[in-house]
């Protein structure tokens, strides 16, 4: 991820506009992932996997489950269910707004800003309307 920043904005407590984030660069970003599918009997499987990502800016990381079940209840019809929690990026900018304090400190407030993250929960319903499609 390079970066080249160069954004002003007015203070709220101040009304002063000027610079907010200055700066260019590079940083990484990885994220790996894994799922195992198992037939827990005829009807029914379930998928489990985790998300790993890892942002290098600030070192921080998170470890995501991720879980589903489904019931195939006849050859035409299929209930689920899925659980994961997700974890997002915010915009490399707002980890480099800067701020000066006592007019001759500058820091980085939001460097260290960790992911935001969401639970998901997710139903569903198949339905097979035919086997086949015409070729």
């Amino acid at each position: 991820m390079f970066y080249n920043l160069y954004m002003n904005s007015r203070n709220p407590s101040t009304s002063i506009y000027g610079k907010v984030v200055k700066g260019n660069g590079k940083t990484d970003f990885a994220e790996i992932f894994s799922e195992a599918k198992i037939d827990l009997t005829n009807n029914f499987c379930m998928t489990a996997g985790i998300n790993f990502e890892y942002f290098l800016l600030n070192g921080h990381y998170a470890l995501e489950p991720r879980y589903a079940l489904r019931w195939q209840a006849t050859p035409k019809h299929a209930l689920s269910i899925g659980y994961g929690l997700h974890s997002q990026l915010e915009d490399v900018g707002i980890y480099m707004v800067e701020t000066t304090l006592n007019d001759h400190l500058t820091i980085r407030p939001n460097h260290n800003l960790n992911f935001s993250r969401a639970h998901h929960v997710v139903l569903g319903y198949d339905f097979l309307i035919r086997q086949k499609c015409r070729d």
